[in-house]
């Protein structure tokens, strides 16, 4: 399961001091390419981007 981490606590953790999704063994998780390309168009899903659900 991946950890939001920021740089410092990445730092700490791995010893790689970039904020980010990290995963146990030290690998980054791209969430931006992973959600693009898991939300995909869909006939019963819908999304919005860049919009705030309050």
């Amino acid at each position: 399961m991946a950890v939001a981490m920021n740089a410092e606590e990445a730092h700490l953790s791995c010893g790689i001091e970039q904020s980010g999704a990290w995963l146990p063994r030290g690998a980054c998780l791209n969430v931006f390419k992973a959600s693009k390309h898991l939300l995909q168009d869909h006939e019963r899903l819908t999304f919005c981007w860049n919009t705030q659900v309050i």
